[in-house]
């Protein structure tokens, strides 16, 4: 890899330093919110800049957001916090567990879903139009499938 991408902008894999490398800085996931079960929530936007402060306070360059989609991530207040303290922030893609995921996930997502699957397992998958992706779980056994084809 010849780069980092950091939430707004490309920098030079020798300027990455000291890094945290799995963390959640603003997050709201709704399945522990609509519970009313708060330990899972870091939804207070100016604690976690403190976090951020405290970090870069003993060296912290630079932070991973782990925080996927279905983990109620929110982007713009983890932006401002990247500038408000100058701690670059890198972001994630994919999603987290399945049960998180809504019903009603909608089609263009789909495939991203699918290369996350592809890509964590370590496949060499077909494109990604060859992979039929259902929110219904359906999927889960074509992977099986697929997987224990590609093993044998």
């Amino acid at each position: 890899m010849s780069f980092i991408r950091t939430l707004d902008e490309d920098i030079p894999k020798e300027e990455l330093g000291f890094t945290y490398s799995h963390e959640h800085i603003v997050c709201r996931p709704a399945y522990w919110s609509e519970r009313g079960e708060d330990d899972l929530l870091l939804d207070d936007p100016a604690k976690s800049k403190q976090d951020v402060l405290d970090f870069k306070k003993h060296g912290g360059q630079v932070i991973v957001d782990a925080t996927a989609v279905d983990y109620g991530r929110d982007v713009p207040a983890v932006h401002d916090i990247m500038e408000q303290t100058g701690v670059r922030i890198i972001g994630t893609a994919g999603f987290n567990k399945s049960f998180l995921w809504d019903a009603s996930i909608k089609e263009e997502l789909k495939p991203i879903i699918g290369h996350t699957v592809r890509t964590m397992s370590g496949l060499r998958a077909p494109p990604l139009m060859n992979w039929p992706i259902s929110s219904s779980g359906k999927w889960k056994k074509v992977w099986k499938e697929r997987r224990f084809a590609q093993v044998r």
